[in-house]
């Protein structure tokens, strides 16, 4: 993600942990909000990634910001059983977004609109990495728990 700066994967808790290439002693920052655990996800943009979860909804995540920005197929519109999607793949024209699960079924989705949201230019990437760069150690890229301890008092 990011061109080639971040990498991200999903946990079983049901967050997105988000690493620096070449820094993969410890995550950066997470994406949290998925109820259930992630099952499979798919890069839709450098900025965006398309998750299926236990819980059979499929959500598009914005990578920094992290939020969730929408729900692209949810499962509930039908009375059928619900079950966890396995596996999510985008066309090369981005315009489709198919999803398998349990039950044998390909559901096919239009996510044309994901191209034409608006870019939000109020995150500065560059500044956030230099924020990051500027705490790293050798640590696994955390501080040592006796400064932590220092800069606590020190406010």
């Amino acid at each position: 993600m990011k061109n080639g700066k971040k990498v991200i994967s999903a946990a079983g808790d049901g967050s997105i942990n988000i690493f620096s290439w070449d820094w993969f002693g410890d995550c950066n920052d997470r994406i949290v909000g998925h109820p259930n655990s992630i099952e499979c996800m798919t890069k839709y943009d450098e900025s965006t990634v398309i998750t299926g979860g236990e819980d059979g909804l499929l959500r598009a995540v914005s990578v920094l910001p992290n939020r969730i920005i929408a729900i692209l197929g949810d499962p509930l519109d039908t009375e059928d059983e619900v079950f966890f999607i396995q596996k999510v793949s985008v066309s090369h024209c981005k315009n489709w977004l198919a999803s398998c699960a349990l039950d044998d079924m390909v559901k096919i989705f239009e996510v044309s609109n994901l191209m034409d949201r608006p870019s939000d230019g109020s995150f500065d990437l560059e500044a956030y990495e230099r924020s990051i760069e500027d705490n790293l150690v050798a640590n696994h890229g955390k501080k040592p728990f006796s400064n932590m301890e220092a800069e606590a008092e020190d406010e």
